[in-house]
């Protein structure tokens, strides 16, 4: 199947032509803001359980707010254009280009089928892969010890939280969220909910690459509580990070 085709098939056509970078960033200010490219690669499977508009809402909702971010400070935004790539398994799990992300749309019955030590890799370095392997390889050799895949279960259900940051190798995997069947997906509130949800979740580990650490801060992009303030700031393409973490990210971009 050639890249028109899947785009045609899978719908992603509706969600780039809605996710066409808007004409806000022009409006804003002086500032030239910093250019950031993401990459997008889907497995099929992901579209059957989370609606469209749903993954077309978090795009739009998240580019808006990166680009707002600098209008309270002398910081400038981000422009982030959205690639289509294409399908999952055309994804490496190796480093983009600079200033780009990776972004997989992805269930976790395919990052089951990821190389364990990809994932490590991804999450801890190719340092700590490699001695987590070599562990593994250790252990196998003593037969009474039965408990590697659960502990391999473990750690990949460490990332069936909706999303979560691969931060060195710059990749986000966004998931099913668990409990999305017990919704009636074809609601449009319900729709708008899950698109804002995932909004908020893909601008999240969009931070963690750009070298933003967790929060006890709130409303806060990098806090992990989602209260109404929070979303409703977000929605609204409000600030939702303070001036030190905007500093943080504008480092992220001169280095």
């Amino acid at each position: 199947m050639d890249r028109r085709d899947f785009i045609k098939k899978t719908g992603l056509a509706t969600i780039l032509a809605a996710t066409k970078p808007s004409d806000i960033a022009a409006a804003i200010t002086q500032k030239e803001n910093h250019d950031l490219k993401i990459n997008i690669y889907v497995d099929p499977t992901f579209l059957q359980k989370i609606p469209e508009i749903s993954i077309q809402w978090a795009m739009q909702t998240t580019r808006r707010f990166y680009e707002n971010i600098g209008l309270q400070t002398e910081y400038p935004g981000i422009n982030i254009t959205y690639n289509l790539k294409g399908n999952i398994n055309e994804l490496s799990f190796e480093m983009p280009e600079q200033n780009e992300i990776n972004l997989a749309y992805i269930t976790m019955d395919t990052i089951r089928e990821v190389p364990l030590e990809k994932l490590i890799r991804g999450v801890a370095g190719e340092e700590k892969a490699r001695e987590y392997m070599e562990a593994r390889k250790q252990i196998e050799k003593i037969p009474s010890l039965s408990y590697l895949d659960a502990l391999d279960d473990y750690l990949i259900d460490k990332l069936d939280n909706g999303g979560t940051s691969l931060d060195k190798i710059n990749t986000i995997l966004i998931t099913p969220y668990k409990d999305i069947q017990r919704h009636d997906i074809r609601k449009q509130d319900v729709q708008q909910a899950i698109g804002t949800q995932y909004g908020i979740t893909l601008s999240h580990e969009i931070g963690h690459i750009l070298g933003l650490e967790h929060t006890k801060e709130s409303p806060n992009l990098m806090s992990s509580n989602k209260y109404p303030e929070q979303m409703n700031r977000f929605l609204l393409g409000q600030p939702l990070l303070n001036k030190e973490q905007i500093k943080k990210i504008n480092e992220y971009f001169r280095n």
